[in-house]
């Protein structure tokens, strides 16, 4: 049986693992929504954008949070010769990120690229009297699997640290208590 004063130990060194744990992946996180990111645009009616690889590509709207102006404004790409439309489709299930300037970033819109190369985007129906210049337009890769599972460790290590805590407080309370 170990001692209240084991259990104490052994507690502290869980919580520093878990401490350590939980910066590492709460920084990951924070990392994670910049980490995809392939090009950072102004919102213009149409501009050229070179993509180096194949794949999906989505579209996001990173603004102010109190910004609007976005209502019924469209997107599509094409190859920069503009024969070719690049197959796209709005994103139903948007992913939303707030930092912590109060930015929003907010994924509208999924394109399939073929091929790499430059592409012309096109927002069609921006409105005349807003003002985008505080607003611009992220292409990014999709994040698949990573979101989940760096959530989940950040939850695994905040567990790991009140389990250390609860465990640390019985074995206080024990030993006060001459038990």
């Amino acid at each position: 049986m170990l001692t209240p004063t084991q259990v104490l130990s052994l507690c502290a060194a869980g919580a520093v693992i878990a401490v350590a744990l939980l910066g590492w992946g709460i920084r990951s996180l924070v990392g994670l929504n910049a980490r995809g990111e392939v090009a950072v645009l102004p919102v213009l009616a149409e501009q050229a954008v070179f993509l180096t690889e194949p794949g999906d590509v989505l579209l996001a709207l990173r603004t102010q949070q109190a910004r609007t102006g976005f209502g019924g404004v469209s997107f599509a790409m094409r190859s920069a010769g503009g024969t070719v439309a690049v197959q796209g489709r709005p994103i139903l299930m948007r992913a939303r990120w707030i930092d912590l300037s109060g930015n929003v970033k907010l994924s509208v819109h999924r394109f399939s690229v073929s091929q790499p190369g430059e592409y012309l985007l096109a927002s069609n129906g921006l409105h005349a009297g807003v003002d985008y210049s505080g607003a611009r337009l992220v292409l990014e890769r999709p994040m698949g699997m990573a979101l989940p599972l760096h959530l989940l460790w950040v939850l695994g290590a905040a567990t790991g640290l009140i389990v250390a805590v609860v465990f640390a407080m019985i074995a206080l309370v024990g030993d006060a208590s001459g038990g």
